[in-house]
């Protein structure tokens, strides 16, 4: 099937003719007036940039650049601190990054300090001493419970009043 719509579409296409058609101008190595070569071109836009300003900021950029280089491969020890400060800045952000340092502003639980638990503990157990309670103390808080509870009883409502066809 599609082999043969293929030769049939072959067979429309027309032959070639033999080509002799189009003429071409011989070519003349006579330069253009109206083209300026590349050196005039260079030239002129120089003079336009000297005209406008532009060559000597260009000049001013480039002086730049080069002490830039010069103090890049010679640095002060001011240079070299701060150099030194942002690699462990960038460090630090890799760290972070691949996990080995955590996010510390207020991403995890502050874990307080050692000394300060102790204290805390030391003050909860009375600086070293236990808390002794009496048997006096134990009646009256047994007694005050019982005060407690039965005053509870005491407003809690009747079960008639909470659904009277029970």
């Amino acid at each position: 099937g599609r082999d043969v719509a293929v030769h049939r579409a072959a067979d429309r296409v027309p032959a070639k003719r033999d080509e002799g058609g189009v003429q071409v101008a011989d070519k003349t190595d006579q330069s253009l007036d109206y083209v300026p070569s590349r050196d005039e071109a260079q030239q002129e836009e120089i003079e336009l940039m000297e005209a406008t300003g532009a060559l000597k900021l260009q000049r001013k950029e480039e002086a730049y650049q080069a002490r830039k280089k010069w103090r890049q491969k010679n640095p002060s020890p001011m240079d070299k601190w701060e150099d030194d400060m942002e690699a462990v800045r960038m460090d630090t952000e890799r760290r972070k990054l691949w996990g080995d340092l955590r996010w510390k502003s207020g991403k995890g639980r502050r874990f307080r300090g050692k000394r300060i638990l102790e204290k805390e503990t030391e003050i909860k157990m009375n600086r070293g001493f236990p808390v002794e309670d009496t048997e006096e103390d134990d009646l009256a808080d047994q007694q005050q419970d019982k005060e407690w509870l039965n005053m509870w009883r005491a407003c809690w409502p009747a079960q008639e009043s909470i659904d009277p066809h029970d």
